[in-house]
């Protein structure tokens, strides 16, 4: 004896339900967007700085996964005795902290006399848990300096 209900009958009149996290308002990982802008920190040892604190902001222009982001840059890095201002290309990449950062630099010493201002480019290496060297060569732009003689500085990184 045939049912009175068929297979398809029964198919049609159960209710259609949405997946559960469309009913909690979960966004999956998958359905987020990347951020544009990321935002760093990172601590420097050394240099005329002595001691200092870079905090950054990266405009990501080009990502691969979770694993590589990279951009321009601008980093403000206050220190004991002179301060730091960056526009820098940062690339970063992997999950254990590795990258480096290209930078042209402004820095002002504000400890001791005399207060100077000086322009350079430097570079920074990261290669493992975010520990790295930077590196770079500085020229003082006051005409009032006798000897226009850059100098080169080497400084131990944490971060950005």
């Amino acid at each position: 004896m045939a049912s009175s209900l068929s297979p398809y009958r029964v198919a049609a009149q159960a209710p259609s339900r949405p997946p559960l996290a469309a009913n909690a308002g979960i966004r999956t990982a998958a359905a987020r967007p990347p951020r544009p802008v990321e935002f760093a920190a990172g601590l420097h040892l050394g240099g005329p700085t002595r001691a200092s604190v870079a905090l950054g902001a990266m405009w990501v222009t080009w990502r691969s996964g979770e694993d590589r982001r990279e951009g321009p840059t601008l980093i403000a890095e206050p220190g004991l005795r002179a301060g730091r201002a960056s526009l820098a290309y940062s690339a970063w990449t992997g999950r254990l902290g590795s990258g480096y950062v290209a930078r042209a630099t402004f820095l002002r010493t504000w400890a001791g006399a005399p207060h100077r201002n000086y322009v350079g480019l430097e570079a920074q290496l990261v290669p493992i848990f975010g520990f790295g060297l930077r590196g770079g060569g500085f020229m003082p732009i006051q005409s009032s300096m006798s000897p226009r003689k850059p100098f080169w500085l080497l400084d131990l990184s944490l971060g950005l």
